[in-house]
């Protein structure tokens, strides 16, 4: 078997190359894990095809990006488990054809932490992969990371701590299983199933709103929001304005509004009743603008 291997060399770039990876490779790389001080320095891949012409890099403009835009198809899926779900219980649970290997962390946090990478029958087309692809995997996979089923989702390759990393490292090779298939039939109805739901749910949310409209009035946009909360930050002002010092308040407050251009018929304001002819005098004198 051979397959095109996307590869990042680090996490930290956008850049990735196109590598042919034969099972045989696939299986010295799993039996012989690269020592890496950090897993941040430790190569990423997906199984996929590329597409051409493909998107170039920011980081080397002459590396393809690694993002779903470039790819139109997968060839493997890789399964993430570090939730509790042990080694023995996957080996024991799916004999289909899988090249499984331990985790960078495995044996240094709680649990078993491995990976697993999955031959398919098919190339799984990049289109599919929707909420209904996410849901139909998890199904099949419930212990598994969902951020698997992630277009583009690169995992690191096997790797080692150099501080006894090697010690828990285990793998299991079972290359005479059959190859993985997809249920593209049920991945679109649960695909349809997400898109009526999400239909319902806009619906429900307009109606919502146009009852709320015709209850309350339409709500006011950003800039509408913003001018209503200066204008209760002016009421709250004028309202808390001690005896003596009310005109004085006032005639602030009026000046900046109508600079603001605040005072039209949308935008109320209640002065004193003894200061309601001050205000008027704002309102009406060119001097304030």
């Amino acid at each position: 078997m051979e397959w095109k291997y996307l590869v990042k060399p680090i996490y930290f770039t956008d850049a990735c190359k196109v590598y042919n990876m034969t099972e045989d490779k696939l299986i010295e790389l799993i039996k012989n894990p690269r020592i890496k001080p950090d897993k941040k320095y430790c190569p990423l891949g997906i199984f996929a095809e590329p597409k051409f012409p493909w998107i170039p890099a920011a980081d080397d403009h002459d590396s393809m990006r690694a993002c779903y835009d470039n790819v139109s198809a997968y060839t493997c899926i890789q399964l993430d488990f570090d939730n509790g779900y042990r080694v023995d219980q996957f080996i024991d649970e799916h004999d289909f054809r899988y090249y499984l290997y331990t985790s960078y962390n495995n044996g240094f946090k709680d649990g078993d932490r491995f990976r697993v990478i999955v031959p398919l029958n098919k190339p799984l087309q990049q289109d599919v992969m929707g909420p209904g692809y996410v849901d139909y995997m998890m199904n099949r996979f419930p212990d598994c990371d969902r951020s698997c089923f992630d277009r583009a989702h690169f995992q690191l390759i096997p790797a080692v701590r150099p501080d006894g990393g090697i010690d828990h490292y285990r793998y299991k090779i079972n290359d005479t299983g059959k190859l993985f298939s997809i249920d593209t039939d049920a991945v679109k109805a649960s695909d349809r199933a997400h898109r009526e739901k999400y239909e319902q749910l806009r619906w429900f949310e307009e109606a919502h709103q146009k009852w709320n409209n015709e209850l309350y009035g339409e709500r006011p946009d950003d800039e509408e929001r913003r001018i209503q909360n200066q204008l209760r930050k002016a009421q709250s002002l004028i309202d808390a304005a001690v005896v003596g010092n009310r005109h004085n308040t006032c005639l602030q407050v009026a000046s900046y509004l109508k600079r603001k251009g605040l005072l039209d018929y949308k935008h109320v304001i209640d002065p004193p009743m003894d200061c309601v002819e001050e205000w008027k005098k704002v309102i009406n004198q060119s001097e304030f603008c």
